[in-house]
């Protein structure tokens, strides 16, 4: 049999870290605004660095067919969002067959959400996009 020697951790910090964010400052990186809207289903969060992020469900009504819609989001990024992502609510379709879909068209008021699939009926879409 054989043993390992592990060193115990002698000291643990309880500092915050000293990080560098976006905007070149050096301190810890905060939250600085929240915000949920219950009527349209939509939030962000920003922060002090300048880094939003910020998501949402949009329900949509039978989209089939290699259907698109627009999704708008919460509050514009001053630039691109960076990263887009995308969650379907299907009804209508079983195990894998819950077709094809993508995002397109990314800009700093929102995206295209496009449906790939002519079976299967997409109810809804929650969304989270992040960027500066």
């Amino acid at each position: 049999m054989q043993h390992i020697n592990i060193n115990p951790v002698v000291k643990l910090s309880t500092d915050l870290p000293s990080t560098t964010n976006h905007a070149g400052l050096s301190a810890p990186i905060t939250i600085t605004e929240t915000n949920y809207n219950s009527s349209t289903q939509k939030w962000y969060r920003k922060y002090s660095d300048g880094w939003i992020e910020q998501g949402g469900y949009e329900p949509i009504s039978n989209m089939t067919n290699y259907g698109t819609v627009q999704i708008s989001y919460a509050i514009e990024f001053p630039t691109t969002a960076v990263n887009v992502h995308c969650g379907i609510e299907i009804s209508g379709a079983t195990g894998r067959d819950a077709g094809l879909h993508g995002v397109q068209a990314v800009n700093a008021q929102g995206f295209t959400f496009t449906n790939g699939d002519q079976t299967t009926v997409h109810t809804g879409i929650y969304w989270i996009a992040k960027g500066f």
